[in-house]
């Protein structure tokens, strides 16, 4: 029976696939449900609060562990991603000025 994982000999994703879903799952899902939270539920007093920071709080850590994973990828010899390099140390740099 022939396997149907993809990616490289050992089943699951590239490690760039994982540091793109990583990443796309930090910034773009997590981050604005956890602003949803934040604007839309104030009439469920302090809940909305507790939500919008968990929420909050696991998309940062979401979005460390990809920034992580794409330094380890740059150290593996990808070439020509200063833009995209440089792109997302903005993006966490703009993360970490919003943690309290």
């Amino acid at each position: 029976m022939a396997s149907s994982s993809g990616g490289s000999g050992g089943g699951g994703f590239p490690p760039e696939r994982k540091h793109g879903l990583l990443a796309m799952m930090a910034w773009g899902v997590l981050m604005p449900l956890g602003m949803m939270a934040a604007r839309y539920f104030r009439r469920v007093d302090p809940y909305w609060f507790y939500a919008h920071m968990a929420i909050q709080a696991v998309a940062f850590t979401v979005g460390i562990a990809s920034v992580v994973l794409g330094f380890r990828l740059n150290e593996d010899g990808l070439k020509n991603v200063d833009v995209h390099r440089a792109l997302g140390i903005a993006i966490l740099a703009m993360a970490s000025l919003q943690v309290n």
